[in-house]
């Protein structure tokens, strides 16, 4: 496989393909309530808590005509949402867009790095029964690991899935203390709200998880899971790091100013 292209450059054309899978995962894992496409361009809005479904999303750099009346009219949507126009520029991005985006005034507020790992089907049967959907306490980790707005859009967009999800939970003694959601498309396991309370931290409970969850997602016929960090978290990038997972690509979120 070729190493990761940086976004918005023209080195992307080389694999879209499996960038494409990727990300159609991505957003298929966490649907928004609002989407309008722009040709190949998905305009997604939900409230603003998370950036990743309040946001444009480009999934053909062949699609290039018009950037410009494409944009106004993304911006013209967001605005109508009362929403920050946001673009998410992956390797699918068409060539010139970061740099239209640049001279308009949208400037880079953060990166995401998309990372894969190849599953295997499990020797035995997986013994777990995770349920399908999420559990009060399941909603409890949570809310103690994301700030309020970024919570009502995760479950606004949990709410939303059609793609059959199951949601772990583990203990720290009798106390809910990690929790996980993997969301099936096809044989690809997307890996979503991992979190841990504060004071389980560091117990080595996120590794746990990741690895019953892989399992059984390996049980239900996934051969690839994938998962989208932010750049600036090297702890997460590194404990997926040290279980297999490599880069597949990075996205870069440009932000009206």
């Amino acid at each position: 496989m070729r190493g990761p292209a940086r976004a918005g450059a023209a080195g992307p054309r080389l694999m879209p393909a499996a960038t494409r899978r990727l990300e159609l995962a991505g957003l298929n894992a966490l649907p928004a309530p609002r989407t309008v496409f722009l040709g190949s361009w998905v305009a997604r809005l939900a409230g603003g808590g998370l950036r990743r479904i309040n946001s444009v999303t480009c999934l053909d750099p062949e699609d290039d005509e018009d950037p410009a009346r494409r944009i106004d009219r993304a911006e013209a949507l967001f605005r109508q949402a009362r929403l920050p126009v946001v673009f998410r520029l992956t390797p699918l991005a068409p060539p010139g867009l970061d740099e239209a985006l640049a001279a308009r005034g949208y400037r880079t507020v953060d990166e995401q790095v998309v990372l894969q790992h190849d599953l295997t089907p499990p020797l035995r049967a997986p013994q777990h029964r995770f349920p399908a959907a999420p559990e009060p306490e399941w909603f409890e980790v949570l809310a103690a690991d994301m700030a309020a707005p970024r919570l009502a859009d995760a479950r606004l967009a949990i709410a939303s899935l059609a793609l059959p999800s199951f949601y772990p939970v583990l203990r720290q003694g009798r106390v809910p203390a990690c929790c996980i959601r993997i969301t099936l498309d096809g044989r690809v396991a997307g890996i979503c709200e991992l979190a841990t309370i504060g004071p389980a931290r560091r117990a080595g409970l996120a590794r746990q998880i990741l690895f019953e969850s892989l399992e059984a997602a390996g049980g239900r016929g996934a051969r690839t899971a994938w998962v989208q960090l932010w750049a600036a978290n090297g702890a997460a990038v590194s404990l997926y790091r040290s279980l297999g997972f490599t880069e597949a690509h990075r996205a870069r979120y440009r932000i009206l100013a």
